[in-house]
C-alpha cells in the first residue's frame, strides 16, 4: 500500500480522477524489481523516488512530493 503526497491542494482532483493510472503506475514500477533490489532502507529509498517520478509522469503539472510505503510484503 501507498500513500502520495501532494505538494497543492488543486492537484487532488487529478489524482482522483487518474486513480488506475496512478494504481497501474505504482504496480508495473513494483513488479520490474527484484526482492534483492527492495531490500532494506536504501531499497525501499529507490524505490519511493522511482514511484513519486513515474507518478508525476501520470500527473503532468501536479506536484508530487512524497511517496510513503504503508505496507509492503515481498513473496
Amino acid at each position: 500500500t501507498i500513500d502520495v503526497e501532494l505538494g497543492r491542494a488543486a492537484d487532488l482532483g487529478a489524482f482522483q480522477s487518474n486513480v488506475p493510472r496512478v494504481r497501474d503506475a505504482a504496480i508495473t514500477t513494483i513488479a520490474d524489481l527484484t526482492a534483492e533490489q527492495l531490500a532494506g532502507s536504501a531499497g525501499m529509498s529507490k524505490l519511493k523516488a522511482e514511484l513519486m517520478h513515474r507518478i508525476g509522469a501520470v500527473l503532468p503539472g501536479a506536484s508530487v512530493t512524497a511517496v510513503y510505503l504503508s505496507d509492503f510484503v515481498v513473496q
